[in-house]
């Protein structure tokens, strides 16, 4: 998602936000609503996202760490929280907690949190030789590195465990490798491939911001059908 998606979606939520406040109360369901503020700094935690599993969509806590989950479903749902992030639509998962929303009154619900957990690292650039498989296909460029990318434990960003790739078949690797048969029934064909390309992050790239790394092909050096033995 573009920022300006990002602020799109966000000007909503904020809309839908304020129409409620003027809707009469008959037409509301209860509405789940409170604070996240920092455990160690008591400091509100400004554009955290929010979701509730049994419902899609996300929303984020305004600059005073007020969130507002309104129709929520009556019953017991699963509440998560996620890091707030500026590279990307949601960051790593800082709480998940089962809730009980009941039918007559708002439910009211204040967390605490370890701001720490949720450094907003820096992004980098650096030129690197990476091994792994290769998948092309419908929103999916991605490469599954054989050594994992592993992101800092305080890191922001969630890892998808993949990296995401800015080409979406060989005629974009191109340099002369000779491309392996797609098989025809292959709708996400995998490649083993041998790569040199520049890599940044950490951040949320590629479809749905799943990916915490970003690979810009350089050179391929080695490019074949892939095989259980690849990795080992």
């Amino acid at each position: 998602m573009t920022y300006r998606a990002r602020a799109f979606a966000v000007g909503l939520i904020v809309l839908a936000n304020s129409l409620q406040a003027q809707w009469p109360a008959k037409y509301l369901r209860p509405a789940l609503r409170g604070t996240v503020t920092d455990s160690l700094t008591g400091k509100a935690v400004a554009h955290a996202t929010f979701s509730v599993r049994e419902r899609s969509g996300i929303g984020w806590t305004d600059s005073s760490g007020r969130y507002l989950y309104f129709d929520a479903p009556v019953g017991d749902i699963e509440f998560a929280l996620n890091c707030p992030v500026s590279r990307g639509l949601v960051g790593k998962s800082i709480l998940t907690q089962r809730l009980h929303i009941g039918p007559a009154t708002d439910t009211i619900v204040n967390f605490r949190v370890d701001g720490s957990r949720c450094q907003d690292s820096p992004a980098t650039t650096r030129r690197v030789e990476l091994i792994g498989h290769y998948t092309s296909g419908f929103e999916t460029s991605v490469l599954q590195p054989c050594a994992p990318m592993i992101e800092p434990e305080s890191s922001a960003y969630a890892s998808g465990g993949y990296i995401w790739v800015e080409a979406s078949d060989s005629a974009h690797f191109g340099l002369g490798v000779k491309w392996p048969k797609r098989a025809a029934n292959a709708d996400y064909p995998v490649v083993y491939v041998r790569v040199i390309g520049d890599l940044t992050g950490p951040g949320a790239y590629g479809h749905l911001g799943g990916a915490t790394y970003e690979l810009k092909i350089a050179e391929v050096l080695e490019a074949r059908a892939a095989a259980g033995h690849d990795c080992r």
